[in-house]
């Protein structure tokens, strides 16, 4: 295994059941001063928050549940323009397309190339931002409205 070097914090938003669990892991590692985990933000906050960020992560596990549901941190992310590097989901894929670097393997190393490509290389940082805030825009409520009124009267007219 070759080594990797990077200048990195991991920023995590929001509160949830294993938050005590990854302080103490974050301990464990002796990375707790790489670590800030805000706990519960008012949702006013999250975009400022993600604009200190660089690289969008979602880990969300292969299950049947989360390849059917839109990770609303996805969406976020794209919002922001961040470039992105999730678990292979089926709803990921539709909701990302060519924005979100897509990871197969569900396992901590698997995550790590397409993370240190995206802090190593300028280049493919800028690309993928810019993937990012295309498919944000395309996204947004005016760019899917159309869209949505001609389902709602299709559906109407049945």
């Amino acid at each position: 295994m070759r080594e990797r070097q990077i200048d990195a914090e991991l920023l995590i938003i929001g509160d949830g059941p294993e938050r005590r669990t990854l302080q103490a892991r974050a301990r464990e590692l002796g990375v707790a001063d790489r670590v800030t985990m805000t706990g519960w933000v008012p949702f006013e906050e999250v975009p400022v928050l993600l604009a200190s960020a660089h690289v969008g992560l979602d880990t969300a596990p292969p299950t049947e549940v989360n390849h059917g549901s839109t990770m609303v941190k996805i969406l976020e992310y794209l919002a922001v323009g961040l470039p992105v590097v999730a678990s292979d989901l089926r709803e990921t894929r539709v909701t990302g397309g060519e924005a979100v670097v897509t990871v197969s393997e569900d396992s901590t190393a698997a995550f790590i190339d397409p993370i240190v490509e995206l802090l190593s290389s300028p280049q493919t940082w800028q690309e993928r931002a810019g993937r990012a805030r295309e498919r944000g825009v395309q996204l947004m409520w005016p760019a899917q409205r159309d869209t949505l009124m001609r389902g709602y009267r299709a559906l109407n007219g049945r």
